[in-house]
């Protein structure tokens, strides 16, 4: 990935990629990135890439875990997890975007909309 992510794009690789501080501290990383969609019933069965993934991602999560963790979390499930509990419990807003939310409802008049803070 990282020669198609880096080669094709001009981009920077291996130990480049730890940052570039400019004249504000600002870390600017000139990242390539590569993607590919590939139809993977020309290569198996769907279902039998779908178990093996699968099988990937059990041996994963079942390793050793470090001293203290409990969860080993595999490519985008800290995000499904966060969309479960979004889903359920709604998107916090802290104080400040309330507040700022609250002031625009009533400077457009959206006296129609209630909030639930």
């Amino acid at each position: 990935v990282e020669l198609l992510s880096a080669a094709l794009q001009d981009g920077i690789y291996l130990k480049d990629t730890i940052g570039i501080v400019d004249e504000e501290g600002q870390k600017r990383l000139k990242v390539g990135h590569f993607f590919l969609a590939i139809n993977i019933e020309s290569f198996l069965p769907l279902e039998n890439f779908k178990k093996t993934a699968g099988d990937i991602m059990r041996g994963l999560r079942n390793s050793k875990k470090e001293p203290g963790e409990k969860h080993i979390y595999t490519a985008g499930e800290k995000e499904y997890y966060a969309e479960v509990d979004r889903t359920k419990k709604g998107i916090a807003l802290n104080q400040s975007l309330q507040q700022d939310i609250k002031i625009m409802k009533k400077e457009l008049n959206l006296n129609n909309y209630e909030f639930p803070f």
